[in-house]
């Protein structure tokens, strides 16, 4: 039998109903006579269980067949028998369809429908236990008192139910389940404290025919208990019906069923307080309530237990990567997704919104959704970034440090945006995240190039301007100079020398000058392949690239480098040349590696510590004639790698450029580069 399609409860409805006539046409003698008898005259010898046999003188070998054509088959069960036999059957259906539903449908909604089926289920049991305990009247009193706290439980939960298959965010939120469960409590406690004030059970009565049970009469507060329970039935019924019908396709013979299944409810309440049932005094609100449930469980069977709409929504809001978070009216949260709680740390249900800021966004006061941009330290209970527990000093690193920083921080646009009713009326608020942080750092990325270029630009336009203006001025000599020549004036060959020496030096410097360029646009591309490398070996090659004049450099220590080849070969080129632009040409440079990376070293005068925070910006020299890209390029270089590069005090009073971040293992010491 395929269960979804709604005939197991169908199948279950069946049996019930066919019960519920047997136990009907119960109350007479159920026969089962032959139509014809051979027999016309003799004794009659009753049988104990009611089986009699009319038996005559007869040929022994028709005996038999004359035998079964009497038996007549009696039994009449009693009313005790009936009601066991009634509600033992509807604990077994509530029950084994609560676990079937529990074990077989797994949502939210379900689970709870599965419970309410299980509290039906153990409200029926008791009605049993009832029946067959006998004379035990302080129990049987206290399984009445048992019952009403089960009915409103079980109406309750079917109101959650109810509200959570319609999408009711307002009765499915953690507000209107506190409610409720206080309610549950309450009439806990009232029952329980009845014997000193009689409030709920005015009087129980004991009852001994036609077989032992308790029944009550009412007292004033159970009278509102018992319109509280009509209250939660016809609620949880008009959502579900309203669930039916007001869709694209609604489903009328739903909502019929269900009108159905309430007035069978209604009815047994009816015959409860009357006392027009079977047995006086007896509450027979459980037979009431597994047939309404019954009903429902066909009802919503056959409609998949879950509305399509909901299932899909929920199934959407869970595997969306942004947070979404839902609000009621009083910015409580009724609902998130997973997204949501890996975000906000400590969030469930019913806690407030605002407890999840530093400084909380707006909600909107009308309609209009409302966005506002936050970033991950604006949220609490943010754990901070591991590398942003410390802040150094020093200007440099400080500058790194803040980028880092920024680095590990998240950004998002939160979009409030007001749930409202058809009479636009705010019932709560949806508030999504959307997680803004790659392209912040893809805009940042993007103006610092721009910036970049407009740097290159500026680069071009005012120190390529200088050597071309130098360059253009001698050539336009130059030229004066042959055409003298052309119309017989001697050339001096000292002043052309000179003229093109001075253009060869202005060519040469634009050479220098583009090649920064291309360095600083090449170079900032982060290193993704390194190879392990002998620093001598690559300080070596760099010098070799240096017009070093008279400059000495030695090697006091090396080792094996992870690096890029060229970009470190580079990085050294430019700390080389610094050295020997700004010391001078007889300059001695010591360079090695340390545990965590190297240095390179001149005996000049130094760096004033005052303008230290400031000779790694792009444009910054101390050198009229300087570029003020070269210790630019260095530091980008080594940001290439992830490594850091500052600079201090050298052993003799000169400049030390220490670059770490990049553990070293020492194989070398003490060699002088040629």
């Amino acid at each position: 039998m395929d269960f979804t399609d709604g005939r197991f409860g169908l199948f279950a409805v069946a049996i019930c109903a066919g019960l519920a006539a047997w136990t009907a046409s119960a109350g007479g003698r159920a026969d089962a006579t032959a139509t014809a008898s051979p027999l016309s005259s003799g004794l009659v010898d009753p049988v104990a269980g009611g089986l009699s046999l009319e038996y005559a003188s007869v040929p022994l070998s028709r005996l038999p067949v004359a035998a079964l054509g009497v038996i007549r088959f009696e039994y009449s069960p009693s009313l005790q028998t009936l009601h066991v036999g009634f509600f033992l059957t509807m604990t077994v259906l509530t029950g084994v369809l609560g676990y079937w539903i529990l074990t077989t449908r797994r949502t939210r909604g379900a689970n709870l429908f599965a419970a309410t089926l299980l509290l039906a289920s153990l409200r029926s049991a008791s009605d049993v236990v009832h029946s067959v305990l006998g004379a035990l009247w302080t129990i049987q009193a206290s399984l009445v008192a048992l019952n009403l706290v089960l009915e409103v439980a079980l109406f309750a939960t079917f109101c959650v139910f109810a509200a959570r298959y319609a999408g009711d965010t307002r009765l499915a939120g953690q507000r209107a389940i506190r409610v409720l469960a206080a309610l549950v409590g309450f009439v806990i406690v009232a029952t329980a404290t009845n014997p000193f004030h009689y409030l709920v059970f005015a009087e129980f009565v004991q009852v001994s025919s036609p077989f032992t049970h308790v029944g009550v009469e009412p007292g004033v507060l159970w009278w509102g208990i018992l319109a509280v329970q009509i209250a939660l039935l016809l609620v949880g019924s008009g959502l579900l019906a309203r669930s039916f019908t007001v869709t694209d396709r609604p489903s009328w013979w739903a909502a019929a069923t269900l009108a159905v299944a309430i007035s069978v409810v209604l009815v047994a309440l009816g015959v409860s307080i009357l006392g027009d049932g079977p047995l006086a005094h007896f509450e027979y609100t459980a037979a009431g309530i597994g047939a309404f449930l019954l009903l429902t469980t066909v009802i919503l069977l056959s409609h998949g237990l879950r509305r399509i709409e909901i299932t899909a929504r929920e199934s959407v809001l869970s595997e969306m990567h942004d947070a979404i978070v839902i609000l009621d009216d009083t910015r409580a949260v009724v609902d998130y997704n997973a997204a949501a709680h890996s975000l906000l740390t400590g969030l469930s249900m019913g806690s407030h919104f605002e407890t999840f800021f530093e400084d909380p966004p707006a909600l909107p006061d009308d309609a209009e959704p409302q966005t506002t941009e936050v970033s991950s330290d604006d949220l609490r209970g943010r754990s901070p970034a591991p590398d942003a527990t410390e802040e150094p000093a020093d200007g440099p690193t400080q500058l790194r440090y803040r980028e880092a920083e920024a680095l590990t921080q998240h950004h998002y646009l939160v979009r409030v945006t007001p749930v409202t009713t058809e009479t636009n009326d705010a019932i709560g608020y949806t508030v999504r995240f959307v997680d803004v942080t790659d392209l912040r750092h893809r805009t940042a990325e993007l103006a610092r190039k721009n910036e970049q270029l407009d740097r290159f630009a500026s680069t071009v336009t005012h120190d390529l301007r200088n050597p071309l203006t130098v360059a253009t001025g001698y050539v336009d000599l130059l030229i004066d100079l042959v055409q003298a020549g052309a119309q017989g004036k001697p050339l001096n060959r000292e002043t052309v020398t000179t003229y093109l020496e001075h253009v060869d030096a202005s060519l040469d410097r634009m050479r220098v000058i583009i090649d920064d360029i291309l360095t600083l646009a090449r170079g900032d591309e982060s290193v993704t392949e390194t190879q392990a490398l002998s620093y001598h070996a690559v300080a070596n090659a760099a010098w070799q690239n240096v017009d070093s004049a008279g400059a000495t450099i030695s090697v006091d220590s090396s080792g094996v480098i992870e690096a890029d080849g060229d970009r470190l070969q580079r990085l050294l080129e430019n700390l080389f040349r610094n050295a020997v632009d700004h010391v001078g040409p007889d300059v001695a440079i010591r360079t090695g590696v340390t545990d965590s990376g190297f240095y390179v070293e001149d005996d000049g005068p130094g760096i004033p510590a005052d303008v230290r925070d400031r000779i790694f910006e792009h444009g910054y020299t101390g050198d009229a004639g300087g570029t003020g890209l070269g210790l630019s390029i260095v530091d980008q270089l080594a940001r290439a790698h992830d490594w850091e590069v500052s600079v201090t005090d050298g052993d003799t009073g000169g400049a030390r450029f220490v670059v770490t971040g990049c553990p070293v293992q020492r194989t070398l010491e003490g060699r002088r580069l040629e």
